[in-house]
C-alpha cells in the first residue's frame, strides 16, 4: 500500500481549493443548463401524466418554464419537447390496445389529444417562464 507524500496531498488540496462551487439555486445556473433541465422536467411530467390530455401539458409547461426562468427560452425548450413528446405519444396511443385507451378509438381523436397536450405544454411554458422571469426581475430591483 502506497502512502501519500506531502506533495501529493498539497496538490490534492490545491485542486480542491480551485474547484468551482455548485450553484445554490436554479437561477444560478447558466441559461443553457436551465433550458436543458427545464426540457427534461417538461418531458418527464408530460410523460407521467399522459392520461390527462390538456392538464399534463399545462402542468409540465408551468414547471419546466419556471425552471428555465425566461419566457423566450422556455417556449423554445417547450417547442422541442412538444415535437418529441408528440411523437412518443403518437407511438404510444397507436400501438396500445383499444380497451386500455378508454374512449379514444380513432386516429383523429388520437391526433386531437396529442395536439391539445402539446398546445397546453406551450401555454404552460410561456406562463411559467413569465412568472419566473417577473420574480427574478422583482428580486433584482429590491
Amino acid at each position: 500500500m502506497k502512502t501519500a507524500t506531502r506533495n501529493s496531498v498539497s496538490t490534492h488540496c490545491t485542486d480542491f481549493d480551485n474547484k468551482k462551487e455548485e450553484p445554490n439555486s436554479v437561477f444560478d445556473m447558466p441559461p443553457e443548463r436551465r433550458a436543458i433541465t427545464g426540457s427534461i422536467w417538461m418531458f418527464v411530467i408530460s410523460s407521467v401524466f399522459y392520461f390527462l390530455p390538456v392538464a399534463n401539458g399545462v402542468v409540465a409547461g408551468l414547471v419546466g418554464g419556471m425552471r428555465v426562468a425566461n419566457t423566450r427560452m422556455a417556449l423554445t425548450a417547450a417547442a422541442g419537447v412538444a415535437i418529441f413528446t408528440a411523437a412518443v405519444s403518437w407511438m404510444l396511443f397507436t400501438t396500445m390496445p383499444i380497451p386500455l385507451m378508454g374512449v379514444t378509438s380513432s386516429q383523429t381523436q388520437i391526433a386531437l389529444l396529442v395536439i391539445l397536450s402539446q398546445f397546453g405544454l406551450l401555454v404552460g411554458a410561456g406562463v411559467g417562464g413569465t412568472i419566473a422571469q417577473n420574480r427574478i426581475d422583482r428580486l433584482n430591483r429590491a
